[in-house]
């Protein structure tokens, strides 16, 4: 393998160490960083030879460092420098870690995870901040309301409805979008489709809290009536089908106080945003 990062670095420094030991005939200041940064880089690679296809790097490099040092202590001439030595032995550990952590696996996921430890503790790591969450479209402002997944609408923008109230199943999805009752109303759902549709209903009381759900089958291209429909007081509720997120969602809500309703099918979520009324 002599891929970057393992084996080949090491090669690089001891060629750099023979070359200055062919030309200067000795170690001198130069020469002992040479040593200290072919020591350090030869560990590194020794220990992250074992993790390779090459594993008899982690063999041969120690060796090549007891050969290189029997070399230097046999000639008089060719004693290292011992502080020189350590500078270029933490010159090299700085540069091949600098190198090394962020492409290797297991380094570069504990440093992250070091790292982001530390932001989170000073308070500035992105991902845990508050974001500001986008506004969906305005009811109003769509086209064509039928069968929408995402939209906002405002109390005083949602027609009232009295008595029976139709809600239409049509290909585009349900229609409409919104309404508001009071008390208990007799809801009729119309399926214009060739198959039954199942619809569910998930109220939420005035503190926004869910309630229990029920569920109705409505067969193809027939009506039905639920007479026992009621959206709490104050509440709302979230009409739409499981099976079938295409056809949307659908509001109902008895309002009491002033809000800004804001309805997503997928994921499934209801929020009320309050108004500051004069």
């Amino acid at each position: 393998m002599i891929d970057f990062g393992v084996g080949s670095s090491t090669l690089v420094v001891a060629l750099f160490l023979l070359l200055w030991l062919r030309f200067n005939r000795s170690l001198s200041l130069v020469g002992s960083g040479f040593a200290g940064a072919l020591l350090v880089s030869g560990l590194m690679d020794s220990l992250l030879a074992w993790g390779s296809d090459d594993r008899w790097l982690a063999i041969a490099l120690p060796l090549m460092f007891v050969a290189l040092a029997i070399f230097l202590i046999r000639i008089d001439s060719l004693i290292p420098t011992r502080r020189w030595v350590v500078f270029g032995l933490v010159s090299m550990f700085m540069i091949r870690a600098l190198v090394l952590a962020p492409t290797h696996a297991t380094w570069s996921g504990r440093l992250s995870g070091s790292v982001r430890e530390w932001l989170v503790l000073a308070g500035l790591d992105p991902s845990v901040l508050p974001r500001k969450e986008e506004p969906p479209p305005v009811l109003s402002d769509i086209e064509m309301p039928c069968g929408l997944g995402r939209f906002s609408v405002k109390s005083d923008a949602i027609k009232p409805v009295t008595g029976a109230f139709q809600l239409r199943i049509e290909a585009c999805g349900f229609s409409p979008q919104a309404f508001s009752v009071r008390g208990s109303e007799i809801i009729e759902i119309s399926n214009a489709l060739e198959m039954a549709v199942q619809i569910s209903f998930a109220p939420q009381d005035e503190e926004g809290e869910y309630l229990n759900t029920m569920s109705v089958v409505v067969p193809p291209q027939s009506s039905i009536e639920v007479a026992d429909f009621k959206v709490p007081v104050g509440g709302s509720v979230l009409v739409y089908a499981p099976l079938e997120p295409h056809l949307g969602s659908v509001l109902g809500v008895n309002v009491r106080v002033p809000g800004e309703y804001w309805v997503s099918r997928q994921p499934l979520t209801l929020k009320r945003q309050a108004l500051d009324v004069p």
